[in-house]
């Protein structure tokens, strides 16, 4: 008998199509899930997302000025979408920690 090959991206992709699938795959194959579990940002619902990128458009014009900079919710087939923020590569991103411990995000223009 042939051997089975499991794939990541393929568990994930069918546990995507079934909240009861997903359930009995993270039984089966619990490697697939962990660092899916682990990204603390819940994913934004379909019926939440134009909001959400209404938003990120108002956020993005205000900060660098119309067509000058783009801040936006990850929408990918990957296991980030909607469930990050995407930034441009058109300025450097660094996160500055704060005496409080918490971060800024701050962009710097490229040299």
């Amino acid at each position: 008998m042939e051997e089975l090959k499991i794939d990541r991206k393929r568990v994930l992709e069918a546990a995507s199509k079934c909240p009861q699938a997903k359930e009995t795959l993270k039984t089966l194959f619990p490697e697939a899930f962990e660092e899916e579990d682990n990204i603390a940002m819940r994913k934004i619902p379909k019926d939440e997302r134009i909001k959400v990128v209404e938003c990120f458009a108002t956020i993005s014009e205000a900060f660098f000025g119309k067509g000058n900079g783009f801040i936006d919710l990850r929408n990918s087939g990957d296991k980030f979408n909607s469930r990050a923020i995407y930034l441009t590569n058109m300025y450097d991103w660094r996160m500055t920690q704060l005496s409080n411990g918490a971060y800024l995000l701050v962009a710097y223009k490229k040299q």
